[in-house]
């Protein structure tokens, strides 16, 4: 329960500050959505970072992927996925990225935290997959300011 809050929390947090600082998205394949997002790490309190295990500064980033599916009564509920994703800056120097999954009674999570210089540029591409076959791919592109 005491995560759960924390959770929304960092959601709320994250939400309020997607419209200066983000770039968040969502992409549709079939009965499956893609929700993913970029920001930086220090837009979370020190408490929710602190509870998620994330670094806080202005020099480190999250990359944030949700997977939903509709059921048969259009009504979407998060899945398991495998995410694959990579990030590059525009001179094509790869960003380590790991995924890890937050899973919540209600909600899972894809995040990575990365490394991010003062106004500079990333281009991610994320695959997403279920257990069996591919869902689809999605590709963006963030600048990022401290």
């Amino acid at each position: 329960m005491k995560l759960t809050i924390k959770l929304i929390a960092m959601l709320a947090l994250i939400s309020s500050s997607l419209a200066m600082a983000t770039h968040a998205s969502e992409k549709s394949f079939g009965p499956y959505t893609v929700h993913y997002n970029a920001f930086s790490s220090d837009f979370l309190s020190p408490s929710v970072a602190k509870s998620y295990g994330i670094t806080r500064s202005k020099n480190r980033a999250i990359l944030n992927v949700t997977v939903t599916k509709k059921n048969d009564s259009e009504q979407s509920f998060p899945v398991e996925a495998n995410i694959n994703s990579k990030a590059f800056n525009v001179y094509q120097q790869a960003k380590p990225l790991t995924m890890r999954k937050i899973e919540e009674k209600d909600a899972i999570y894809y995040i990575a935290e990365f490394p991010v210089a003062n106004e500079e540029t990333i281009n991610f591409k994320i695959d997403v997959q279920d257990s069996t076959s591919k869902i689809g791919s999605v590709s963006f592109q963030q600048q990022f300011f401290h």
